[in-house]
This record gives structure tokens, sequence and C-alpha cells, in this order.
């Protein structure tokens, strides 16, 4: 075991272990359990035959017979020609989610909409597919009978996270990855490397920080998809032999090909940098391996991942930074363009847990609303004001939209201002703040 792979181990060591009794934790409780029903959102996923794939908490098989009630619900409805969508029952939200032979739900009292809900169905939905691709609903209307759960064993804890993470990140409200923070020239020098890794098949070459991307070399007629990356990094960060060795997988990525496989090089360089290859090719092992070697030399000639650790530590930044006017508080800004986004540490008021949690769902609520209120091609401001703060949407159809929160008191001309000012410094800024 060399030394970069002995530190990685040695950091993680205790991370995972913490990691897998999270996720042992709800496994012994069924829908009859008192604790089960106590949870604030659940998510499941079946086949129209009944056959658990998934549950947020507790055991599928115990779960099976509740699963198979669901199921002849949906059925119900679709034999009569209609399609459930979602029941509201007092502070319950059942949200429905039908992909083919593959069935959905989410049981949810917390303050989310319906389609909020239905947008973290549709990535649980791909995260399926990232294992066992599109094909498996062909495989499913020919043997309806197949154990998908069995199929997807040691993967769970990919949704459960992509569902946490939905509850705590903006990637999942705005359909954005965030990029660290850091100078153009080291940007590029890190590009410039990346482009010295070539092999037959390879269509991206890609450098993650945590969860945030660094940089992003790709062939030219190749898109990788905001979804897919969103995927990728949750598969990448959420797997221990990933993380301490050289591994190549398969991974479907469905808005690039959804019916098979790509295939995924994973080196972490350091415990938090961690560099992946996607080719098109099964066969490409060694080569991948010698396109990491010739991407490495090139990233340590000039001290690059030393400098992007650096930079990961400094980023994000403080809102206090940005010299802007007492009266904001926070904000998200994403650039519709480039399907990234960028946001400030949370200051006061908002620096516990709790309450940033009640931020995050604030702007999912001003996220919602906007989305409902604004139609057409047009810049638009939606406000919201309570005696806690002033919820801002602004938006620049087709270039940007940003989410702000002010203190309660603040004028219209303060917010619209100081909106189009963080509009600005962006756009200055966007070669730092962004993989462009």
């Amino acid at each position: 075991m060399d030394e970069r792979v002995r530190k990685i181990v040695s950091v993680d060591k205790k991370f995972w272990a913490k990691k897998a009794k999270s996720h042992l934790k709800y496994s012994h409780q069924d829908s009859r359990d008192p604790e089960w029903l106590r949870h604030e959102k659940h998510v499941i996923a079946l086949t129209w035959s009944g056959r658990p794939i998934y549950t947020r908490y507790g055991d599928e098989q115990k779960l099976a017979s509740y699963m198979g009630v669901v199921s002849a619900i949906i059925s119900n409805y679709e034999r009569m020609g209609d399609a459930i969508k979602s029941i509201v029952a007092g502070a319950h939200k059942f949200v429905f989610a039908v992909k083919g032979p593959i069935y959905l739900v989410a049981i949810s009292r917390t303050p989310e909409t319906v389609g909020q809900l239905r947008t973290q169905l549709d990535h649980v939905y791909l995260q399926i597919l990232s294992i066992l691709t599109g094909s498996i609903n062909r495989h499913l209307r020919e043997q309806p009978g197949t154990d998908v759960h069995a199929m997807m064993t040691g993967a769970e804890n990919l949704l459960t996270d992509a569902i946490s993470c939905a509850d705590r990140s903006p990637s999942y409200v705005l359909e954005a990855v965030s990029s660290v923070r850091m100078s153009r020239s080291l940007r590029a020098r890190v590009t410039s490397a990346l482009r010295k890794g070539k092999a037959k098949g390879l269509i991206f070459s890609l450098i993650l920080a945590q969860r945030h991307l660094v940089a992003i070399e790709k062939q030219k007629d190749r898109t990788l998809h905001a979804s897919d990356l969103l995927l990728l990094i949750n598969f990448v960060t959420n797997s221990q032999s990933l993380r301490t060795s050289e591994s190549f997988t398969p991974i479907c990525l469905p808005q690039l090909f959804e019916t098979g496989f790509v295939h995924a090089y994973v080196c972490y360089l350091t415990t938090d940098v961690g560099l992946i290859l996607i080719s098109t090719s099964p066969q490409e092992f060694l080569s991948l391996r010698t396109a990491k070697e010739n991407i490495l030399e090139a990233l340590n000639k000039r001290d690059c991942v030393e400098e992007v650790e650096r930079a990961l530590s400094l980023s994000p930044y403080h809102i206090d930074d940005l010299d802007l006017p007492e009266d904001l508080r926070h904000f998200w800004y994403k650039s519709e363009t480039l399907a990234q986004y960028t946001a400030p540490t949370p200051g006061a008021p908002y620096n516990t847990k709790k309450s940033q949690k009640l931020l995050f769902r604030r702007y999912q609520q001003i996220h919602s609303r906007m989305q409902k209120e604004v139609t057409g091609k047009r810049n638009a401001l939606y406000c919201e004001v309570d005696d806690t703060a002033a919820m801002v949407a602004m938006m620049r159809p087709g270039e940007c939209v940003m989410y702000a929160c002010f203190m309660p008191l603040v004028s219209k001309e303060v917010i619209t201002a100081t909106c189009q000012r963080i509009m600005r410094w962006a756009k200055r800024e966007e070669t730092h703040l962004f993989v462009v």
C-alpha cells in the first residue's frame, strides 16, 4: 500500500464506519412501527408487480406487503385510464412517479411542494438507472417477478444519500453543480493537465474536490448533463472502495446513454481530490491508468493538487468578503448557461444546523413560487416578506437566476440594487467561480 492510499484509508476509516452505522440505524423498522411513522419524509421504490426495490427507512422485505398495497393503488388508476400523481391529506403529501414498470412514492410532511418531491423522485429513479441502466424497464416488462432489490444490493446508500443531499444541497433544487472557487490561472493549469491524458474511448476527464467540480475536459461532440454529473458525483463520493484504490467501474449516465454503461476510472489523488476518466470502452483500464500517470505528472510539475486543496479550504467564501449591504444575509446564484451555482457560507443568524435547515426550506419555497408565478422569457423579480426575512428571486432567462435572503425591513430599491450587484460580480468573477 503506497503512502497516498495509506493516508486516505487512515482518514476515511472512521468516516465510513459512521456512515455504515447510520445506514443500518433504521433497518429494523416496518410500517407498523411507530418510529417508522414518525419520519418526516419517506421515499420508496417498487416494481409494478409490488416487489420492493428500495425504502429510505425500514427493511424492504418487512415492507413488502405495504408496497404491494401501493402497487395495487397505482395499478387501479392505470386500469381506469388515469394516472395518480399526488394526494394531500392534512400535513402529509403523497407524491407518485410512474416510470414504466418502476413506481416511486414520496410520503412527506415537510414544507416541500409536490413538484419538488417529484423532482427528488426523478433523481432517485435516475440513480437506480445509473446502476442497472434503462434496460431494466424492458427486463421488468418481460419478467415482472424479477427481484430488483437483490440486483441493487450494496447500492442502497447511493439512493439514501441522494435523498439526504436533496434536503440540504442547492444542487438538487437548482439542477446545477457547485465548483471550487479558485484563480483563473490555477483552473487553466489543471485543465491543461487533463489534456495530457489520452486513451481510446476517453470522452470525459474531470477532477473533483469533495463534491465540487474543479475542472473538466471533454470531447467536442460530447456534453455532460448536470443531472448525469450529479449522479456521477454521488456515485463516486459514496463508495469506500473507489476512494481507497484505483478502480474501473461501469456506470450508466442516462442523459448520455440510457440503455448502456460507460466506464469510470477513478483514482483519488488525496483524501479530498479525485480524478475521474470516463470511457466508452470496457477494455481500456491499462490505457486509462497510463493517461492518469500523464495527468498526475503534469499536475505535480506545477503543484496543482496542493493548490486545489488550498482553494478548497478557502471555499466557500463568506458573504462579508464581498462588500455588500448589511441587509443581505445570504444568496444562491446559478449560471443558467453553465448549470453551475455558487453560494457563500451562511452567517448569523443562520450559523446553526437548525437555522440553516430553515433557510434551505425558505429557499425551496421561493424557488417553487418563482417557478409558478413567473412565465415567459423576461427579466423578473419576485419577493416575499415576513417578520423574519425577505426572500427574493431574480431571473434573467437564459443567463442567470439568483435567490437571496435579506433582513425583513429592507426596501425594494436596496433589494434590486444588491441583486444586480451580485449578478455583475458573478459575471465578472465567472472564471474564478465556475468551470467555463
